[in-house]
């Protein structure tokens, strides 16, 4: 990051996290912004006049007609550098998520969101109203693909699924966005897991693990319960059991590998593409007899469950 991103975003932040914007009408961001010393420009009241860097800012009403101001990020800024130099400021953020990706720090009145081209400063209430509606009144559109929260931060309800065509459509569009995102706020290693009980209660679910690791995706299938279901696999794309470890898969390889300890599983090596790597998930837990409604999705790393929101892919938490 350059210098001039290190000089001021620190300061920037510590002057917008601690304002008082109350309860964010006109009058009150207009005494924000005579705190900040900024105003609006008089040929374009969309612009502020400002002491940072390019000398502007935005003054937004994207939220129900309701003031936002934005601040742009120069172009070619490391978003993982700058969100380190605002987690310095803020401590870990609330929420993270994608596509973006972004970050957001919550307070009861306020939320600061971060993302590649800005940092806002935006009304809590009326931000998670507004994608609440979303997520409520237009089937087609969600506000995030992703979100991990830190603490009790409510998340909106998800989308129920009951066509296997559309889970598989829809969890290669969240796998993608997770490859592309996750590198860059530094969340690697983390693993999605999408189960679903085969039998009794009391058993191992039926699982498929997708890997985001340094490398890339990584798809994993437990053997157990498919090692009577070789041929149907081979259909779908796997390649039989070898026996063997496997150290040298393509990009688009799919294969049987065995662990040192004789347990096996079926395998995409990092770098498998998203929507293949979706097909064959989903086919493998249809292939068992399960139903889109009776499966169910964990987000984490070793050791540590995250509190993850995929809305889009339509199963359980």
């Amino acid at each position: 990051m350059n210098s001039t991103v290190d000089n001021w975003l620190p300061r920037l932040v510590r002057r917008l996290d601690s304002l008082d914007i109350g309860d964010w009408t006109r009058s009150d961001v207009d005494r924000v912004l005579a705190e900040l010393g900024w105003s609006i420009d008089v040929e374009d009241a969309g612009l502020l006049r400002t002491d940072l860097p390019g000398g502007r800012a935005g003054l937004g009403t994207d939220l129900d007609d309701g003031p936002v101001l934005s601040v742009p990020i120069p172009d070619g800024t490391d978003l993982r550098a700058a969100w380190s130099l605002v987690q310095e400021v803020l401590g870990r953020p609330t929420l993270r998520g994608g596509p973006g990706p972004w970050l957001r720090w919550r307070s009861e009145d306020t939320t600061i969101r971060l993302d590649a081209r800005s940092i806002d400063l935006l009304p809590t209430e009326r931000f998670e109203m507004t994608e609440l509606r979303t997520f409520a009144h237009d089937p087609d559109a969600c506000p995030y693909l992703w979100c991990i929260s830190d603490g009790d931060q409510f998340l909106p309800g998800d989308r129920p699924v009951d066509d296997w065509d559309e889970l598989a459509r829809r969890l290669g569009t969240t796998v993608a966005g997770l490859i592309s995102d996750l590198p860059a706020l530094g969340e690697l290693p983390v693993t999605l897991s999408v189960h679903g009980r085969v039998s009794e209660p009391d058993e191992e679910p039926a699982t498929c693990y997708f890997k985001f690791g340094e490398r890339g995706l990584r798809l994993e299938v437990p053997a157990d319960p498919w090692p009577e279901r070789v041929e149907a696999l081979t259909a779908l794309g796997w390649t039989p059991p070898s026996g063997e470890w496997i150290t040298a898969l393509t990009d688009d390889t799919f294969d049987w590998v065995t662990t040192p300890e004789g347990s096996a599983s079926f395998a995409a090596e990092p770098g498998a593409d998203a929507e293949l790597a979706a097909h064959l998930a989903v086919g493998a837990l249809k292939d068992l007899g399960l139903t889109p409604q009776g499966l169910s999705y964990r987000v984490g790393r070793e050791g540590e469950s995250l509190s993850a929101h995929l809305p889009s892919v339509g199963i359980a938490r």
